[in-house]
């Protein structure tokens, strides 16, 4: 069903689509479909979607920075990132590199937790929930979340 719905997205070509979480824990023939659709978005740049599947926050943090190690060991400066490792230099090796936080996340079937959804990124996200299913989540819901996202003043953790 995954692949359909991404196959869909990707066939109206206005969004680059992004996959997050550890695909290599897909069965391969799903995991060969999803990147040859992910390959038909790469020359999109408008408007990103980014599509969790295999996703789990602590993971992609594990592998962020097993990534960072990696590569720090490679260009023989592990010793000085082990003294001055940064945030941004963490965030370069997430599964959302090089974009920016997310403004919102829309929450639905009246779960009122974010489930190891981002941690990293929705440090300081808003965030709007509703009892609604995803399945019955429609454009008009849409709007009336962002209608109330409309209204919030952004602190970010000011």
């Amino acid at each position: 069903m995954i692949v359909d719905t991404i196959a869909k997205i990707a066939a109206t070509g206005r969004w680059h689509i992004r996959l997050l979480g550890d695909l290599n824990r897909l069965p391969q023939d799903i995991r060969s479909r999803l990147l040859i659709t992910v390959e038909q978005t790469l020359d999109i740049t408008d408007s990103t979607v980014n599509i969790a599947i295999a996703y789990s926050g602590r993971d992609e943090i594990t592998r962020g920075i097993r990534k960072l190690l990696m590569a720090r060991r490679a260009a023989g400066t592990l010793d000085h990132m082990a003294r001055y490792v940064t945030p941004d230099d963490v965030n370069t090796y997430l599964d959302t590199a090089g974009q920016s936080d997310p403004d919102l996340v829309i929450r639905t079937a009246g779960e009122k937790r974010l489930s190891g959804f981002l941690p990293w990124q929705t440090v300081y996200t808003e965030l709007y929930f509703t009892d609604i299913l995803w399945p019955d989540f429609t454009p008009s819901d849409l709007t009336i979340a962002m209608q109330d996202y409309s209204r919030r003043i952004r602190r970010e953790g000011r």
